[in-house]
């Protein structure tokens, strides 16, 4: 997940066409959204026109009919962070999920979605019992605490992500009372690292 400290300014940020960004902000100040249309051979846009003022939340802008290139500025003491796709979302470190409960009969499909950097399980009535990672981003990173009173599994998202050395969208079970940080380095690949 790209993040850009206090009073930073990316430029160059390409959003294909079909799908959208989602930018946070987070502290005193405000962020300003700017984009506009690439030229040939990869140049920066010469201009920008300013789409949106995103202040203490998050804005989703697109989906886009066609590539943008988007600027992203932060005014001083204001946190930014961003994510491209078609449903872009954020594990931002300012996210937490509390009293959640794990799906029901477990399973990849229909499994409660992990989409809070922090995210506590309180129902796990089944062992096995479910949820799923958001899609593996390099820099992407959620921490796991299962309080409930079984063993949950946790997934990857989709059909080609993979967790550790397991295969494909197969679980990473996660005992109760334990907490897990999944990790993303590289896309398609998460690692953990399992509380004692």
């Amino acid at each position: 997940m790209p993040f850009i400290a206090r009073a930073g300014r990316v430029d160059g940020i390409t959003v294909p066409a079909g799908q959208s960004i989602i930018v946070s902000s987070q502290g005193a100040g405000q962020t300003k959204v700017y984009y506009g249309q690439p030229y040939p051979a990869g140049n920066l846009p010469t201009m920008y026109a300013l789409q949106g003022i995103v202040a203490q939340g998050s804005t989703t802008f697109g989906p886009f009919a066609s590539a943008q290139v988007v600027r992203i500025e932060a005014s001083y003491a204001c946190d930014i962070e961003y994510e491209i796709g078609t449903s872009p979302r954020l594990a931002s470190s300012s996210t937490t999920a509390n009293a959640l409960t794990a799906h029901a009969g477990g399973g990849q499909s229909g499994a409660t979605a992990i989409t809070a950097a922090f995210s506590r399980f309180t129902t796990v009535a089944t062992a096995g019992d479910s949820a799923v990672l958001p899609p593996s981003v390099a820099g992407v990173s959620a921490h796991v605490r299962n309080d409930g009173a079984n063993s949950m599994n946790v997934f990857p998202n989709g059909s080609t992500d993979v967790i550790n050395a397991l295969g494909s969208a197969t679980a990473f079970a996660v005992a109760a009372g334990k907490s897990c940080d999944f990790f993303c380095c590289a896309a398609g690949q998460w690692s953990t690292n399992l509380s004692a």
